[in-house]
């Protein structure tokens, strides 16, 4: 479900869902990486995943990535505001819709310290909070405060069925620097 070419990590439209992770767990770091997406994509990059069970967008956090382009028009749903790109998926929307058009490359930033979260994407922060304060969507959904405080970082890989070509999310640059 994951391919490495040209120094590109790419996930192709065919195969199974999962995620990939790192080998080492994070408590306190920033990270950088460029994405693309085509369309239909839905993806995530997972923030302190507890490596023990359980998804890790609510074991930890997830940041979400999705073509909110055409997601609404394509599956008949609404979204919620905390489904868009770079929204702490199930809690907080971002506070501005920074992502490029289909097929360009974004950057996305993310400090993670604490209980203290800050998304900025392309240059614009989307949001900079207390994790500790914000609301969860779903009632079965654990507060921010009995998740994991250290864990794997990882990328989502969800296989949409709507998409189209080889291959629906690229990532490149991916850097992560751990700080105490």
């Amino acid at each position: 479900g994951y391919v490495v070419e040209d120094g590109l990590l790419v996930f192709p439209v065919s195969g199974s869902g999962g995620y990939i992770r790192t080998a080492a767990d994070f408590r306190d770091f920033e990270l950088r990486m460029d994405f693309k997406i085509a369309r239909m994509a839905n993806s995530g990059l997972f923030l302190r995943g507890d490596r023990e069970g359980g998804d890790p967008a609510y074991s930890g956090c997830e940041v979400q990535i999705l073509d909110d382009f055409n997601w609404e028009s394509v599956t008949g749903s609404a979204l919620q505001e905390w489904q868009f790109t770079g929204s702490l998926y199930a809690s907080v929307p971002p506070g501005e819709r920074a992502m490029r058009p289909l097929g360009t490359w974004n950057t996305l930033h993310v400090l993670y310290s604490g209980s203290r979260l800050k998304v900025q994407l392309n240059g614009t922060t989307l949001y900079d909070v207390d994790t500790y304060d914000v609301p969860v969507a779903y009632a079965n959904q654990p507060a921010f405060r009995d998740r994991a405080a250290a864990g794997f970082i990882g990328l989502q890989r969800h296989a949409p069925r709507e998409a189209t070509g080889e291959a629906f999310a690229w990532f490149k640059n991916i850097f992560v620097r751990p700080f105490d």
